[in-house]
């Protein structure tokens, strides 16, 4: 499984919903449970007043994933845990500027990115030198390769 963004959170859980339909993951920039109420707490200005504005000009969906986002992460929390599977974490590299996200919010994000990595012995962290949110469209390559380590691992070990 590949989850993005707040896919990640929906990788988690379905990987421990269904540990068997599973033979690896990769968190790409993937939200980690941890993120959700933290990320609130550490908003700057000027990310209160774009988000204002845009539930102003576009009101959020009751069924979209901004607006079910606790209670997807209480099913993680209610979930069986994590499984032993090939898991890489990647991590955009590239840190928006300080006006826009604070220190304390990326030092926090990098760490709950190490804890997605650990939630299987065989996980690991790449970080993206050269990519922010999107490593999928910066650096494609290494992406593909995170795909790959998973794969070969799983297939070295079936």
């Amino acid at each position: 499984m590949v989850g993005h963004s707040f896919g990640g959170l929906f990788a988690n859980l379905f990987a421990r919903l269904y540990p068997k339909d599973v033979m690896g993951v990769v968190f790409l920039e993937a939200t980690a449970p941890d993120d959700i109420g933290m990320m609130k707490a550490h908003q700057s200005r000027a990310q209160r007043v774009m988000n204002g504005a845009l539930n102003f000009f576009s009101r959020p969906e009751p069924n979209d994933e901004i607006s079910n986002e606790a209670r997807t992460v209480a099913q993680i929390a209610e979930a069986p845990a994590f499984p032993d599977v090939p898991l890489r974490v990647v991590s955009g590299g590239k840190t928006p500027p300080g006006w826009l996200t604070s220190a304390e919010a990326l030092r926090l994000r990098a760490r709950h990115q190490e804890a997605l990595a650990s939630l299987s012995s065989q996980g690991e962290r790449i970080v993206a030198d050269r990519s922010g949110h999107f490593p999928q469209m910066s650096q494609p390559e290494l992406v593909l390769d995170a795909i790959a380590q998973v794969v070969g691992k799983h297939a070295a070990n079936p």
